[in-house]
């Protein structure tokens, strides 16, 4: 291995590990078996709704798997896909991996994450390898305005530690869409003044629960199918983005939910996409 890879154990450890409580419990070439006991507010996500401590320890797990192969680059996340198998877990998790291809300067990681010896969700991750970068400077715009946690049907999800953290808030949309404004914050952090990628998935699917909260009737019972987030450019931190959620599909059994994250420009960043079952 060309580089040391690290876990929250390790003192230079990206602030992202930290909060996820980011371990790695045995490591190959192309393999690695990690585990992780999400943060409080990872347990509040998946509580509102939010596939985040799964998708947020999948980058990070299948990510190791895929630096042992790096040959001296860095993987960079090009789109990360898991199809659940059960509802979303809270408490400590633990994921095997391994590449099951690299050609071109892209590789390709599968996994699988497991809650208590259950299996929760199969995973996939494609990485690009590149030479890294290191970012510009912090934009000054934040998001203005305060987090709106009540008299809305998101008011759930926007009163969650992570909204509050990234000062989120509806910045337009109707009742099929929504715009949320917010500032990922340090503990979004990774290498490089960047945002990690399962941090990215994080921003992607709050979007997402804003958008399905206001488009879904008030106790209509529902499960995750999947999740997929498509990386188009790297979020520096301290950068403001944009959200753009909106409900796609809307059946009596299925609904889809997709999301688009930009910046101040209206670049995308990443996309996002939930399928849910819908059980009343």
């Amino acid at each position: 291995m060309a580089a040391r890879i690290l876990d929250s154990r390790d003192e230079d450890a990206s602030p992202y590990f930290r909060v996820i409580g980011f371990r790695i419990d045995e490591i190959g070439v192309g393999t690695s078996s990690c585990s992780a006991i999400p943060g409080p507010w990872l347990d509040e996500l998946t509580v509102a709704g939010l596939p985040t401590a799964v998708l947020g320890f999948a980058d990070a797990a299948l990510g190791t798997s895929v630096a042992t192969v790096a040959d001296g680059k860095m993987p960079v996340t090009i789109s990360l896909h898991a199809d659940f198998l059960a509802d979303q877990p809270v408490g400590p998790l633990s994921c095997a991996s391994s590449v099951s291809h690299r050609a071109d300067g892209v590789g390709l990681t599968r996994g699988s994450v497991e809650a208590g010896g259950t299996t929760v969700g199969l995973v996939t991750l494609r990485s690009m390898f590149i030479t890294p970068r290191p970012a510009g400077p912090p934009s000054s715009h934040g998001a203005a305005g305060p987090v709106e946690r009540s008299g809305t049907p998101a008011a759930g999800v926007l009163g969650t530690a992570l909204a509050v953290a990234c000062g989120a808030r509806i910045a337009g949309g109707d009742d099929r869409s929504v715009k949320v404004a917010l500032v990922p914050p340090p503990e979004f952090g990774r290498t490089y003044g960047m945002v990690h990628g399962g941090a990215t998935a994080a921003i992607g699917t709050l979007g997402i629960a804003v958008a399905r909260a206001q488009s879904l009737a008030a106790g209509t019972r529902w499960r995750h199918l999947d999740a997929r987030i498509e990386f188009l450019r790297e979020i520096p931190l301290g950068h403001r983005v944009e959200v753009r959620a909106w409900a796609r599909h809307r059946g009596r059994r299925l609904a889809v939910f997709e999301a688009e994250v930009v910046d101040d420009g209206g670049h995308p960043l990443a996309t996002a996409r939930e399928t849910v079952l819908i059980q009343d």
